[in-house]
């Protein structure tokens, strides 16, 4: 299956604690990364996602925002054309 996640659930992948806590569907989110690490969802996304997920990312979790953007940038994303 072909997935377009929305930087908003990317960023659920990675925060915990009381911010993950006022989030809706952080399990839901939990669930599409896990369907991608069985292979059962491609992520596509656009140019300007990792942007869009490292922005907020660096906002809600400063001290680790380097290494999960690292993270996203190791999966397996095909890149839409601009």
């Amino acid at each position: 299956m072909i997935c377009v996640v929305d930087a908003s659930v990317a960023v659920k992948w990675f925060v915990e604690g009381d911010w993950a806590t006022r989030e809706d569907h952080v399990d839901r989110a939990e669930d599409i990364l896990r369907a991608s690490r069985r292979g059962a969802v491609d992520f596509y996304e656009p140019p300007h996602f990792m942007a869009e997920v490292a922005a907020v990312l660096a906002r809600v979790l400063p001290e680790s925002a380097q290494q999960c953007a690292q993270d996203i940038a190791a999966m397996s994303i095909t890149w839409a054309a601009p």
